[in-house]
């Protein structure tokens, strides 16, 4: 979950503190897929301090839809608060790295 990420991949940017992330993450997610030039791996980059449930359902049923395509997800979290988060959720080993 630290390692560099290609700047040429697709990014989401979102922050998790925003009330909206959830529905704002599944409908970047839903516009990434209806693009026919899609690549097949998409990052997110996690802005904020913690990591509410709902982010959590929205990430785990944004990588189903992604591997349903043949894709993957890899997050990019950019407090040391998410990347805890993440890894108690266990979340740090089934994103794309």
């Amino acid at each position: 979950m630290t390692r560099e990420l290609p700047q040429e991949l697709p990014r989401i940017w979102l922050s998790v503190d925003s009330p909206d992330a959830a529905t704002d993450l599944e409908a970047a997610v839903g516009a990434f897929l209806a693009r026919r030039d899609r690549s097949k791996e998409l990052v997110i980059d996690l802005h904020g301090e913690h990591l509410p449930t709902a982010i959590v359902s929205a990430l785990i049923a944004s990588l189903r839809r992604l591997r349903e395509v043949g894709g993957a997800i890899a997050i990019n979290a950019t407090t040391q608060a998410l990347r805890d988060a993440l890894a108690l959720y266990g979340l740090d080993r089934v994103f794309a790295r």
